[in-house]
């Protein structure tokens, strides 16, 4: 079934949550599509990409074509301003192929990225491709970048990602200014190793750091990880995307002791889910080692087989966690962790804000095993007893849990200097709400410990369905508030932390705010 019965533009579909009470809206947690027709970012439940997914009536490439007259004006539309066009195909031809020229297509990108300049657009027609992308230092400009696309709304296919950590069927070493823009990479005939796509920016070797990157609209499926970063990677976006029968963490972003910490990194509105089938306890998303600005906002993510919703490790500075779905997953909800790595003992972790998402840990994991059981759905723990945490914010979440607690602090120095306000917590361990180490406080204890923790309740946020019977089916799951829920205007509006939406883009109220990630209207 394809929902085309909803309509309103939003910002990622997980369209169940917009239906009346008892609606199911099946597979909608599956895809992205924010124009509600039945095109969109995935690969089931879908009949394919988007040409255009802010108009419902515009899908396919022949749609396009005749609302906007020609490919330039659809890209322009979508920002994209190129200087010249260069057209690959499966059945191109190197020789014969001509600039500008969409019937004299290329072959190959080796032929291509030879006569590569910045505000070029590579434009890729519909067709399955077995060759590997490299980018290695290849600069756009800030005002021209190198575009790499689909052709909108036709399926292109990357199927030969390699086999290896580092392996990708996009690899960009030193690259600058570049933006991916609707692909579908799937590497199951490598056994589901390498990744969609790679970045590298260190200097060990004859290139340098990554920077000014954008991976949008794309669909990465049996890999090791969808999107990799690793080592001097600045100001990336990641947006819109789906991931899903990952054997590691959906993404996973990192960098080494002797590297200046990553920067400006944002992963927002995309789906993420059936990760970790293999490394056991890894995340739909993680990033290991310092960083500075990280912005993880409006994502879903579920149904993880053996690890957790995200995951913070070995120092996080300034990083933003807003307006997420965390649901049935093998372990937390978000973690901040510190561990002894073979590279050294990481950094701080200072002034990282946790706010209006909604995380809910189950009985089960998706194969029935007792996993989640006793998870909490917030954890703080450096391991090395070396890292500090400093002002940890954690506002306006709600926080289910079932015998595990809503928020653990394995070290007390980190309670101390924590912020906890105006979150819904329940189950609990039925009212032990924090954890101090091996010990357990209600939230009216641990308000008398520490001032900075205060206008918090415990009490059930009444979502319209969430089961610990149905961890096959996370599509019966529904998350929107009922009616009259406490959850409702529980948080008052601070304008420091911007919250003007929710998960699915809708404004949220002036003056005071629903917990979690959804604003009834």
């Amino acid at each position: 079934m394809v929902l085309r019965h909803v309509s309103q533009v939003l910002t990622i579909a997980f369209l169940l949550l917009l239906l009346p009470l008892g609606a199911v809206a099946d597979e909608a947690i599956y895809f992205v599509d924010r124009d509600g027709d039945g095109y969109g970012v995935g690969d089931i439940f879908v009949n394919g990409p988007d040409a255009d997914d802010r108009d419902p009536q515009v899908n396919t490439a022949q749609s396009a074509l005749k609302k906007y007259g020609s490919l330039r004006v659809l890209l322009a539309d979508k920002g994209y301003s190129p200087d010249r066009l260069l057209f690959v195909a499966p059945d191109g031809n190197d020789e014969s192929a001509t600039i500008n020229a969409v019937e004299s297509p290329f072959a190959t990108w080796e032929k291509v990225k030879t006569r590569l300049q910045p505000g070029d657009a590579v434009i890729f027609r519909e067709g399955t491709y077995h060759q590997q992308i490299e980018l290695k230092n290849v600069f756009g400009a800030v005002h021209k970048p190198i575009l790499l696309l689909s052709y909108p709304g036709e399926s292109v296919v990357f199927d030969n990602c390699g086999a290896g950590s580092n392996a990708a069927c996009f690899s960009l070493k030193g690259a600058q200014s570049i933006i991916i823009d609707g692909f579908i990479f799937d590497n199951e005939t490598n056994g589901g190793d390498g990744n969609a796509i790679y970045l590298n920016g260190t200097n060990r070797y004859d290139w340098n750091y990554v920077y000014d990157v954008t991976i949008r609209n794309v669909l990465a499926r049996h890999l090791k990880s969808g999107f990799r970063g690793m080592v001097n990677v600045h100001k990336v976006l990641i947006e819109n995307c789906v991931v899903h029968d990952t054997l590691s963490h959906g993404v996973y972003l990192g960098t080494s002791d002797d590297n200046q910490a990553n920067s400006d990194l944002r992963i927002q509105d995309s789906l993420f889910y059936r990760t970790a089938k293999k490394y056991d306890g890894r995340f739909c998303i993680q990033h290991n080692g310092r960083v500075n600005g990280l912005f993880i906002e409006r994502n879903i993510c579920h149904s993880n087989l053996t690890g957790g919703g995200i995951s913070l490790v070995n120092g996080v500075c300034n990083a933003l966690i807003k307006n997420n779905l965390i649901f049935n997953n093998a372990k937390q909800g978000i973690v901040l962790f510190g561990y002894k790595s073979k590279s050294g003992s990481g950094g701080d972790f200072v002034n990282n804000e946790i706010i209006n998402n909604t995380i809910w840990v189950g009985r089960y994991d998706v194969s029935g095993n007792e996993k989640p059981l006793y998870h909490a759905g917030i954890l703080l723990n450096d391991t090395t007893g070396r890292m500090r945490m400093l002002y940890t914010n954690i506002r306006n979440n709600v926080v289910v849990t079932q015998a595990g607690s809503a928020v653990a602090f394995q070290q007390p120095e980190a309670l101390d200097v924590s912020i906890m306000k105006n979150n819904i917590v329940y189950g609990a361990g039925f009212g032990s709400v924090v954890t101090v180490g091996p010990e357990r406080f209600s939230l009216s204890e641990v308000e008398k410990i520490n001032s900075l923790m205060a206008a918090n309740r415990y009490v059930d946020p009444e979502f319209n369905h969430a089961s610990v019977h149905e961890y096959h089916h996370p599509e019966l799951f529904n998350f929107e508030l009922r009616p009259g829920s406490p959850a409702i205007g529980f948080c008052p509006r601070l304008v420091e932390f911007a919250v003007t939406e929710d998960l699915t883009g809708q404004s949220r109220s002036a003056e005071r705010l629903d917990a979690g990630c959804f604003e009834v209207h």
